[in-house]
């Protein structure tokens, strides 16, 4: 009796023994499984905010600067959110001023053409009024001329007839 006491005991032992070894097991697979889980949280909490910050620089980096970059963001990469949104509201203005100072110079530019075709105009009736001038100016000399011909003339012939006149 006291060796089947003994036997029921080493069996019970053992029973016990397969027991805790396939606990062990079991609490060893179930915390593999949990921390395998909590590090597929981990991860995609990281990756999820990470490609969309990628996603929108790629946009951005194409020309398309009114996309938003929305979500939550931990740690740094809210940060690195933070930048790249600033960033990109920056380059908006300086477009925004590189677009304000082509127009303005554009508009100078016409404006300094329009005043060299006012000048050149100008100059050209400048010189049509000079050449016109210039002609006015001689008609005036010649009817002078002709005045003083014609005078002339008449003081010739006055001196002739003066001179015919004191030979009789």
């Amino acid at each position: 009796e006291a060796l089947s006491v003994v036997k029921d005991m080493q069996q019970l032992a053992k029973k016990e023994k397969n027991l805790m070894f396939f606990s062990s097991i079991t609490m060893v697979a179930i915390s593999v499984i949990v921390a395998c889980g909590i590090l597929f949280w981990i991860i995609i909490s990281i990756t999820t905010p990470l490609a969309r910050v990628v996603e929108f620089a790629k946009t951005v980096a194409s020309g398309n600067l009114e996309v938003g970059l929305s979500g939550k963001f931990p740690g740094e990469l809210a940060n690195l959110k933070e930048s790249i949104t600033t960033m990109v509201e920056n380059l908006k203005e300086r477009i925004a001023e590189a677009t304000r100072l082509s127009e303005q110079s554009k508009e100078e530019a016409r404006k300094a053409k329009e005043a060299m075709q006012k000048a050149e105009e100008a100059m050209r009736k400048a010189e049509a009024a000079r050449r016109e001038g210039l002609k006015e100016a001689a008609r005036k000399l010649e009817k002078v001329v002709e005045g003083l011909v014609s005078a002339s003339e008449q003081l010739s012939a006055q001196a002739e007839q003066v001179a015919n006149g004191a030979l009789i």
